[in-house]
């Protein structure tokens, strides 16, 4: 079941968070704005509910999911390769608010 919760006008935003982990916890879906875009969220941890997120993006048409990141060493952590410029590009831009897309690594099957 779907429910829009307004975290703006929450009398406790706090609980509002708790309640989207909580989901991400359980194995569902959140969706959420962020600076750059409006995107729907998955836990990396539950497997069923990254199948969920990448059946709704083969739905949607778009070409990869986003992985939300805490900064730019998390993001090389991920990326196999980024390169000196990509290096460089992720010092200088964090904290964002970025939105980065890295074609995924053809020898990758996830």
């Amino acid at each position: 079941m779907s429910q829009i919760v307004e975290i703006r006008t929450a009398d406790d935003p706090r609980v509002v968070i708790q309640r989207a982990v909580q989901v991400l916890k359980n194995g569902g879906l959140i969706g959420l704005p962020t600076e750059t875009v409006y995107t729907v969220a998955a836990a990396a941890s539950q497997n069923n509910a990254v199948q969920r997120l990448r059946n709704l993006g083969e739905s949607l048409c778009t070409d990869a999911p986003v992985l939300g990141v805490f900064d730019a060493i998390d993001a090389q952590r991920i990326v196999a390769d980024v390169g000196p410029i990509g290096r460089k590009f992720l010092r200088r831009c964090w904290p964002g608010p970025v939105t980065l897309c890295f074609k995924p690594d053809p020898g990758d099957s996830t």
